[in-house]
């Protein structure tokens, strides 16, 4: 039986899944929920229309449309479409290299633990300035630092981990606006004590056999830690991830 993970869970036999808490992009966690809100704190002041590429089952477009925006998901997985649509979210299928959207129509591109994926990250960059209108946003978050890579980057399928030095440039032709480094000092701890083991289990099949276990713990301790990991110290050399704000500049007509 062929196995396929992605962002949007596991396919088996081609039925798609959704992962467990504690898989690589970790949906239900509270890693996860830290993320969305930094995510939203750096959205774009003036909610419209905006595309949640790799949306996944939903979360982030979820997030946004409470927030008054008008999300359209994109994903390569059809399971992962067929969920969002579920919640009420339009969906393409289309992947970062080549977005499926005319030039300068999107205010706002979102984009969550997506991007360490791609391959061709300069055509990525590319298609975002392509697509946004003049003075639009990129909002994205990916894993920093490549001092931390472990089992979990390989398992989760992970190209790169993004570092602080020429990360400005990564996006090119698109300004970082602002961009948010976080993941110290507790977080890190959640990572090293908890994330890697989990997984490092998990891909051995004993997570699956104690998943009522993890599911209490889930109940239990998501909301506690993901209010703990906003106690954050932004130390860029030290952080697990980070979240920015890339912005389109608006081209003088003289």
């Amino acid at each position: 039986m062929t196995v396929k993970r992605g962002k949007a869970g596991r396919r088996e036999g081609g039925k798609a899944t959704p992962p467990d808490w504690g898989s690589g992009e970790e949906y239900f966690g509270p890693r996860h929920a830290y993320r969305l809100h930094l995510i939203l704190k750096l959205r774009p002041k003036a909610p419209g229309l905006c595309v949640d590429a790799a949306c996944g089952l939903g979360t982030l477009s979820e997030k946004l449309k409470a927030a008054g925006f008008r999300p359209i998901g994109m994903d390569l997985d059809f399971g992962a479409a067929r969920a969002s649509r579920g919640k009420g979210v339009p969906v393409v299928i289309g992947r970062m290299e080549a977005l499926p959207f005319a030039s300068a129509a999107l205010p706002a591109l979102f984009s969550s633990e997506t991007l360490e994926h791609v391959a061709d990250l300069p055509a990525a960059a590319a298609e975002a300035a392509r697509v946004l209108t003049p003075g639009g946003s990129l909002v994205l978050s990916v894993p920093a630092n490549e001092r931390f890579r472990s089992g979990w980057d390989e398992w989760a399928g992970h190209l790169r981990r993004f570092d602080p030095a020429g990360f400005a440039e990564t996006f090119t032709p698109l300004r970082l606006d602002r961009a948010v480094w976080f993941g110290f000092p507790f977080l890190l701890l959640y990572e090293a004590l908890f994330l890697r083991s989990f997984v490092r289990r998990r891909a051995e099949g004993e997570a699956r056999a104690d998943r009522g276990k993890w599911r209490l713990l889930k109940a239990l301790l998501s909301s506690p830690l993901a209010l703990l990991f906003r106690l954050n110290l932004p130390v860029r050399r030290l952080s697990v991830g980070v979240v920015a704000r890339f912005v389109k500049e608006v081209r003088s007509s003289g």
